[in-house]
């Protein structure tokens, strides 16, 4: 969280000078919020709130003020407030995005409320810091040497084959391999759906007994190669078993999900660029 900090906020925070806080928040009107992480500074009454999210959500700033405002509720309880020089406790906001869209939601409060232009400021002025995972390159993040860091980059992901290539760039680039266990962490939390995940967790695993990384990127490639022509094949022989047009129509909108080019779906399921191009309508409109 130190290096998150100072990498994005430009400070320079020691990891000891930062305590893990209970993120869930009961409201007033005892509606159940949870931000995703809360620290505090120690000896300090400034907290950093982050918020992992994976679509745009155009309420995000209403929800960041909800945040904010609990946090310091709570902080404050017990406290005797009403002195001229009490110093309420500072929130820091950050909305660390993942999604593939471009963000497009504001991410100042100010910016949402109803307009009104007789008064010359706005009543509350909430903002939070956008970090968008979209806006850095893979090879800045490997530079940065961290978990949190490596997590970004598999978050980045947007098919099997973009996990399995950065997935590869991060074991060569660990220059500790005692982190191996976290990585296992982080591609089972991630990834537990992918049906080969096992397989994936070993090779990472075998990579701290082996004397060069790039032997088990080799391996993780081929894995995921094998895997998906597999899959693939295994789906369409399937579907045609049924001889249910709707589990062709599946197969390819699992495989567009997952970002598979159009030329291998053409090429794989014998389907005709007019009926892709209805299915693909399809998967849009269910995705919205």
């Amino acid at each position: 969280m130190s290096n998150f900090l100072n990498y994005f906020l430009s400070l320079n925070i020691e990891p000891k000078d930062l305590e893990l806080q209970n993120p869930n928040f009961i409201t007033k009107n005892y509606k159940y919020n949870q931000a995703d992480i809360l620290y505090k500074l120690k000896n300090k009454d400034i907290y950093f709130l982050i918020e992992e999210q994976t679509y745009v959500d155009y309420s995000m700033s209403y929800r960041i003020l909800n945040y904010c405002v609990e946090t310091i509720r709570l902080a404050v309880e017990d406290k005797i407030i009403n002195k001229k020089y009490y110093k309420f406790p500072k929130v820091i906001p950050i909305v660390l995005y993942i999604g593939n869209n471009k963000w497009t939601a504001s991410t100042s409060f100010a910016d949402c409320e109803v307009d009104y232009p007789e008064l010359n400021f706005n009543s509350l002025e909430t903002k939070f810091k956008l970090i968008d995972i979209n806006n850095f390159e893979i090879e800045n993040l490997l530079n940065l040497k961290s978990m949190i860091a490596n997590t970004m980059i598999l978050e980045k992901c947007k098919n099997n084959n973009e996990v399995i290539e950065n997935l590869t760039k991060i074991i060569e680039n660990l220059d500790d391999k005692s982190k191996i266990r976290k990585l296992k962490q982080i591609v089972s939390y991630l990834y537990s759906d992918i049906k080969n995940i096992k397989e994936i967790l070993n090779l990472i695993e075998e990579s701290e007994d082996d004397e060069t990384m790039s032997t088990v990127a080799e391996r993780l490639r081929e894995e995921y190669k094998n895997e998906r022509l597999i899959g693939i094949s295994q789906g369409i022989s399937q579907g045609i078993t049924q001889g249910i047009s709707q589990g062709i129509s599946q197969i390819i909108k699992n495989m567009l999900n997952y970002n598979v080019p159009e030329k291998d779906i053409i090429k794989y399921t014998k389907i005709k660029k007019q009926q892709l191009e209805k299915i693909k309508k399809e998967f849009e409109t269910e995705i919205k």
